[in-house]
């Protein structure tokens, strides 16, 4: 099949690049920079594309099954997520791909309560860091969520809890906003998921919250 991965130089998108070529799948990787990516493979497809503007993306996209947007505010830089999502929609609406994933956060929208259960680490991160450092950053992916709700075909949110740079655990907690899930998932189980949404459509059209155990 065949999947872009928007974001595809940053910390989930290079997993979902691995990932995605290593189960057989022909991959559009978008970047601002393609010469940032990690490898060179003959079902790997650099695109330069900007998801601030909606530059490049429509030609990316092309004839792809699913759009997994990878897309994150890096520390300095302005919020993209709810701008890059809008110019997705608007490109998966153009080329006729009806499956787009992006990636949110635990706490956004209705699963702030479920963050708030998480234990010690997530009251203090969501009712103390957040609100001091990361409040744009937050309203950023409520925004983003927004759009994807206003869809014209139906846009999985995913809501990881704290990213981590350790391996893989292989047994990730997906579930909606109204039961309890770790707080920790790396973000190489977090690739995972995306990556099985391109068969798995029960979370179309919903938010899911991601833990590891």
């Amino acid at each position: 099949m065949r999947v872009a991965v928007v974001g595809a130089t940053g910390g989930i998108g290079r997993h979902v690049v691995d990932l995605a070529l290593a189960a057989g799948h022909d991959v559009r990787a978008l970047a601002r920079d393609p010469k940032k990516l990690h490898r060179v493979h003959e079902r790997l497809a650099p695109f330069a594309s900007d998801a601030r503007t909606g530059a490049g993306l429509l030609e990316a996209i092309d004839r792809c099954a699913l759009v997994l947007s990878c897309l994150g505010t890096r520390r300095g830089e302005a919020p993209v997520v709810a701008e890059g999502t809008r110019h997705l929609v608007e490109a998966c609406t153009a080329a006729g791909v009806g499956r787009l994933a992006i990636i949110s956060s635990l706490g956004v929208g209705d699963s702030r309560p479920q963050a708030l259960r998480t234990g010690v680490g997530g009251t203090v991160f969501f009712r103390v860091v957040v609100p001091l450092f990361l409040r744009r950053a937050f309203a950023d992916l409520e925004e983003a969520e927004r759009v994807a709700r206003g869809a014209p075909f139906p846009v999985v949110c995913v809501r990881p809890g704290g990213l981590t740079d350790e391996p893989a655990v292989g047994s990730v907690v997906a579930v909606g906003p109204e039961l309890d899930l770790p707080l920790r998932i790396p973000r190489a189980d977090v690739a995972a998921f995306l990556l099985s949404l391109l068969h798995d459509t029960r979370w179309d059209g919903k938010a899911v919250s991601l833990g590891a155990r």
